[in-house]
């Protein structure tokens, strides 16, 4: 958590998306595309059930896997995660604007602070 701390005091944006709607928050100095990148990070993890370091993996492994690049709306970048309870998708948290990893360690820590 404080690893996650330190990296989210930086430039990135977090999304929170839920069934029902969403939320964001932006950071200042944040890049503008990732307004962009953190709700579709969030979205590809809620709608797939998974994090989408699931699909980074699978795109670096090449060969078969890199079908998931002709997908439509999956994002194969690191930093989305499913929110779960009960083994039930309720939302999905979504960060961008570090580097991928980064991005993943802060998403970790938001499900972790839930």
């Amino acid at each position: 958590m404080r690893e996650a701390g330190r990296l989210a005091d930086g430039d990135c944006h977090r999304r929170w998306q839920r069934q029902s709607g969403d939320a964001a928050q932006a950071l200042d100095h944040a890049q503008h595309a990732s307004l962009e990148v953190a709700p579709f990070k969030a979205a590809t993890a809620a709608r797939f059930r998974r994090p989408t370091k699931v699909f980074e993996d699978a795109v670096a492994g090449g060969g078969l896997g890199l079908r998931m690049l002709s997908m439509p709306n999956v994002c194969c970048v690191e930093g989305g995660l499913p929110l779960l309870r009960n083994g039930e998708v309720i939302g999905a948290i979504g960060v961008s604007g570090m580097n991928a990893a980064q991005d993943g360690i802060i998403a970790a820590a938001g499900v972790a602070a839930l």
